[in-house]
């Protein structure tokens, strides 16, 4: 173990562009800041790339689906890319619910099983995720990222 690494005895700790705390779990306000920061889409590539970036929060977004299967119809192979009003209208609600994100879930202290913190390491990769309990641990396995060295 290493204790540079560690964090013991704290209120609050950073996983995974998370905040996990007494209140709950919530997503960095960075990513929310890329959300609101990203400039009109152009092409597919760009749709795709706000689309991933919105997806990683797309817990913490109520009714996101209803939104972004309307820009994701501009990403599916033989559709002509074309941004309308529509479009843009979709994009700036995106926009305004990122904006508006609440905490994830509280975390009910009277139940100790009800989230999975997982982390792997080697020497060529690392990998975690924030889980609910909802998941089976199988579920869980599955990394919510993985970075390769």
């Amino acid at each position: 173990m290493f204790f540079s690494k560690s964090c013991l005895y704290t209120d609050e700790i950073k996983f995974l562009s998370h905040i996990i705390s007494l209140h709950g779990i919530e997503v960095v306000f960075s990513k929310v800041q890329k959300i609101l920061d990203w400039p009109v889409i152009r092409n597919p590539a760009e749709l795709r790339a706000f689309n991933g970036l919105v997806d990683y929060i797309a817990e913490f977004i109520p009714a996101l689906t209803k939104y972004s299967i309307i820009l994701s119809c501009l990403t599916w192979k033989g559709v002509k890319f074309k941004w309308t009003p529509v479009e843009q209208k979709v994009f700036d609600n995106i926009k305004l619910l990122a904006q508006n994100t609440t905490i994830y879930n509280s975390i009910n202290y009277n139940n100790i099983d009800l989230i999975y913190i997982i982390t792997n390491a080697s020497n060529d990769a690392i990998s975690g995720a924030i889980t609910p309990k909802e998941k089976t641990i199988r579920q869980c396995l599955q990394p919510a990222f993985i970075h390769k060295h």
